[in-house]
């Protein structure tokens, strides 16, 4: 049996790397798909918090994919803790 990431998942996957690639597929994947961005923050929060390195990066580039998707909360969500 082949296991697929649910697209929250995966996209919080692909920010851990960051890189501009991964960062595109992500895009591509809300263009067909759209995520909800509640739940993306609320995966963040859970499931973030054990990943290795510095977590100053790891919200950075959060940060970065949201800025893309959704730019137009992008500044309320960089003020959130």
């Amino acid at each position: 049996m082949v296991q697929v990431p649910e697209k929250h998942d995966l996209a919080l996957m692909k920010v851990i790397r960051g890189y501009e690639h991964d960062l595109d597929g992500i895009e591509a994947i809300h263009r067909r798909s759209p995520l909800d961005l509640e739940t993306l923050l609320q995966r963040y929060r859970d499931e973030m918090g054990a990943v290795v390195g510095d977590p100053r990066r790891l919200r950075g580039q959060l940060l970065a994919l949201v800025g893309r998707l959704f730019p137009e909360r992008a500044d309320a969500v960089a003020r959130q803790p």
